[in-house]
């Protein structure tokens, strides 16, 4: 039973660890000049809010990004709500799938 208990335990800790470093690299980081960004919508996520707004609102591009930026903000909380519910089965996927990794190696 204890044993199940720390399996578990690593797996929530690993899931958000793994859910945490997603987050940083989807929604802060460049990938065009591989740096951390300040401004929101030059990160992946970032131009996906971008588009979706684009293509809702095609009259005033300042409308166009605070929707985005808005979006943006949307998105994180949204992020952040799942990885925190879904903390353990994303430990515990990254664990077989690293366990199978090794095993096919």
């Amino acid at each position: 039973m204890n044993k199940m208990h720390d399996n578990s335990k690593r797996n929530r800790i690993l899931g958000l660890a793994i859910g945490l470093i997603v987050f940083v690299i989807l929604l802060h980081f460049r990938f065009d000049r591989m740096e951390f960004s300040s401004w929101a919508l030059r990160t992946p996520m970032g131009e996906f809010s971008y588009a979706i707004s684009k293509n809702m609102i095609t009259d005033v591009i300042s409308v166009e990004q605070d929707f985005a930026e808005k979006l943006w903000v949307f998105f994180q909380l949204i992020y952040i709500a799942c990885v925190w519910f879904f903390r353990g089965c994303i430990g515990h996927w990254v664990i077989k799938i690293v366990t199978l990794g090794y095993k096919k190696i």
